[in-house]
């Protein structure tokens, strides 16, 4: 999911680390956010259909659900507004 979001999203960018999540913890830089579509595939395969990742997808493209400096349950991070 995070590289078809790089490959499609104009800007969007992998790092190794994150301040938020730490090393190696390989972050999806987009829309001034960071994302954690790695973290999201573990979670998905752990809980389900609860953890959906089309609808964290959808929270990062509409630009909703997280507070600057804090990630929401979507693993969203918008510190980087």
């Amino acid at each position: 999911m995070g590289e078809v979001i790089r490959r499609h999203e104009p800007g969007a960018y992998w790092t190794q680390d994150s301040p938020i999540a730490g090393a190696k913890s390989y972050p999806l830089h987009w829309k001034d956010k960071e994302a954690f579509p790695l973290a999201w595939r573990s979670k998905r395969i752990v809980n389900g259909d609860e953890d959906s990742i089309g609808l964290k997808y959808t929270v990062i493209k509409n630009d909703t659900g997280a507070e600057k400096g804090k990630a929401n349950a979507s693993g969203i991070d918008k510190t980087h507004e």
